[in-house]
């Protein structure tokens, strides 16, 4: 109960109402992440797969084969209006001139940046992440459309995609480090991406290098909102985040004095695991009521009306006196149980998937 400062003079109530807030505090932090570079290199396409959505989604970004981002475009994340996805314009065009594109894209609101190209990356591209530089922002160069590459190195050669996609990519990242190291850009992160299929090449690199650039708030939010990006570092990163929220969950579980309720938070946690990990949350989970001392039965029903009114130590008393705290340690014993589980499913789908993947690959 640390978390609340004196609980004391909290009624519970008021300490539920705490809890809640700080589980749900994941999503009212604002993160706003900025897409650049020039027209054509693929960044509202790299935008919808961030986003989960399809191209004819009406909250997704437009695609198209002409110039779609003409002017600062926002992209709030369905399941997190809070996290935000900006397509901006690259610099050096017409309407955004260097000379006055940091004030015209408002830089200084962004989080960090992604750096976009589908070919080379220019000295525009450079001239720009000097820019992010200057202003101690965070940024990562990103090379799209590597399908594209794949596919057409393939067909010059006659061989199949996969027999040209080893040699394609050490070609793409000799390529880009040999062209940074040229423009001045040594040691800077770069990623290959396809947009269309965030399970191959760096994508999963990506997302946990946006996470080291995030406060711990903000990488609870992106890692929780992305639901549909799974790997076994995202699974094991959401593990370590769901983990902490069990004491929190336990303690509610204490205060609460009906079953059903009780039964209902342990519920909505457990499903919570489950869409996090990339399982399927239709599965049915009827949490038993657990044998209810007939004593404390009776004593909670003689001060239910009074109850809310009593201050969290004298209701802790209370409970101590009929041992009735083993609520807290049922609620988190079954999380626990409950998190190994849904981790060790998620865990065997995505070798499963990766195997698959790997066979294919092969074949």
């Amino acid at each position: 109960m640390d978390e609340f400062g004196s609980a004391d003079n909290l009624t519970p109530d008021q300490i539920i109402a705490e809890l809640d807030k700080k589980l749900k505090e994941w999503n009212t932090v604002p993160v706003n992440i900025a897409v650049v570079g020039n027209t054509g290199v693929g960044k509202s396409t790299f935008v919808n797969a961030f986003l989960g959505l399809k191209r004819k989604d009406p909250r997704a970004a437009k695609v198209g084969v002409v110039e779609c981002t003409k002017e600062i475009s926002k992209y709030p994340h369905p399941n997190n209006d809070k996290l935000i996805f900006w397509d901006v314009p690259g610099i050096g065009s017409q309407a955004f001139p260097a000379e006055t594109y940091r004030e015209k894209v408002n830089m200084i609101e962004y989080d960090f940046f992604v750096v976009m190209s589908s070919q080379r990356f220019t000295e525009n591209d450079v001239k720009l992440s000097n820019m992010i530089k200057e202003m101690g922002k965070n940024f990562f160069f990103v090379r799209s459309q590597v399908d594209v590459d794949i596919y057409k190195q393939a067909k010059e050669n006659d061989q199949s995609p996969e027999d040209v996609e080893e040699s394609v990519m050490r070609t793409l990242r000799e390529d880009i480090e040999s062209r940074l190291k040229k423009l001045g850009m040594n040691d800077q992160k770069h990623f290959l991406v396809d947009n269309y299929s965030v399970d191959k090449y760096d994508f999963g690199d990506l997302f946990d290098a946006t996470q080291s650039r995030l406060d711990e708030m903000q990488k609870t939010a992106v890692a929780f909102s992305c639901t549909h990006l799974t790997s076994k570092s995202l699974i094991e990163k959401r593990v370590k985040i769901l983990k902490e929220r069990i004491p929190l969950i336990a303690t509610k579980c204490g205060l609460v004095l009906l079953d059903s309720s009780r039964n209902e938070v342990v519920y909505d946690e457990v499903c919570m695991y489950r869409t996090q990990l990339g399982l399927d949350i239709k599965q049915k989970y009827m949490l038993a009521s657990g044998k209810e001392n007939t004593l404390v039965k009776r004593i909670v029903r003689q001060i239910g009306g009074t109850v809310q009114a009593q201050s969290i130590a004298f209701i802790y008393k209370l409970c101590a006196r009929f041992k009735s705290n083993v609520k807290y340690e049922q609620a988190k014993c079954r999380l626990e149980k409950e998190l190994k589980s849904a981790h060790d499913e998620a865990t065997e789908n995505t070798r499963k998937l990766y195997t698959l993947v790997a066979g294919k690959t092969k074949s």
